[in-house]
Order: C-alpha cells, then sequence, then structure tokens
C-alpha cells in the first residue's frame, strides 16, 4: 500500500499538533507551575498570619469555597464565599491554623490549572483533621488566582505528620 504525501504531510501536523491535557513547554509550565504554588502558599501563611487581606488577594472576585465532611453520619457540604472566608480567617481567636499540604498534583490547559493537594490540618501543636483540597486557579490579567476550591475533611485515615 503506498501513502500519499498530502495523507502523510496532514497527519505529520496532525500529531505535532496534538498536545496532552497538562501539557506546556517546560519555561512556560515550570513558572506557572511556580507561580501556582505561589498563590497556595499566601493563601496558607494568610491563614497563620490571620491577614485577610493576604488570604482575600490569593482569590479571583466571586469566588465559592465549598467543604464537605461526615457529621454524626451525615455527609455535609458547607459552601462560603472567599469574601466571607477571609473574614472568619481574621476573627479567628486561640491556636494558629496550619494547614500542611503533603503532596500536590498540578495539572494546566492553557490559562487554566487544577492542583490536587492532600493536606493534615493543625491548631497550634494539636492535630484537627486532613483531606484533599482540589483547587481550580486561572491566570487573569492580575496573575493567577483561585477561581475554585473544594476540600474533604477527616479525621480518620490520616497520617498526622508522616
Amino acid at each position: 500500500m503506498r501513502i500519499r504525501p498530502a495523507v502523510l504531510a496532514a497527519v505529520a501536523a496532525l500529531c505535532s499538533a496534538a498536545v496532552p491535557l497538562g501539557a506546556q513547554t517546560a519555561p512556560a509550565a515550570g513558572a506557572d507551575e511556580a507561580a501556582v504554588r505561589a498563590v497556595i502558599a499566601q493563601l496558607f501563611d494568610g491563614m497563620r498570619a490571620r491577614d485577610s487581606a493576604m488570604v482575600a488577594g490569593a482569590f479571583a472576585p466571586g469566588t465559592r469555597l465549598v467543604s464537605s465532611g461526615t457529621r454524626k453520619g451525615t455527609l455535609t457540604i458547607d459552601p462560603i464565599s472567599a469574601e466571607e472566608f477571609a473574614g472568619v480567617v481574621a476573627k479567628a481567636t486561640g491556636p494558629r491554623w496550619d494547614e500542611r499540604i503533603t503532596g500536590t498534583t498540578v495539572q494546566f490547559d492553557g490559562s487554566l490549572a487544577a492542583v490536587w493537594a492532600p493536606y493534615e490540618f493543625w491548631l497550634g501543636e494539636k492535630f484537627s483533621h486532613c483531606g484533599v483540597d482540589a483547587f481550580h486557579l486561572a491566570k487573569l490579567p492580575e496573575g493567577w488566582k483561585i477561581i475554585a476550591l473544594s476540600d474533604t475533611q477527616r479525621r480518620e485515615g490520616c497520617g498526622q505528620g508522616k
């Protein structure tokens, strides 16, 4: 069987244009990943410092946060706006909130990033709960911002500092 040059050229062009989900050129991916991680670090640093401006600055306007967990055997879904959350952080009293990421997976497609981040949450030196944070970020004119954040919360099956 003989392959026509035009067909071969078309297939080669399609194959070279096909980019797997999450693939970017190395320099852009490295810079974007560092910027995405910096926004997430800003959020957690702001929580530890109880700095509502730092927390709010990590989010795009209109962002919603949704927590999911089981309380007394019942699944709960608790939504809150980023603005409300920043206010809660500012009013927190007692031990410092310390959310510790134990690993991350970052994926990109153009100006959208998704981050899967298992975590442990500590109140001062006392373990509180663990779960997974699922972030969506968008590359806006002012830089990467969190546009959605969902998390799970549980007390069982946690590594607790391991």
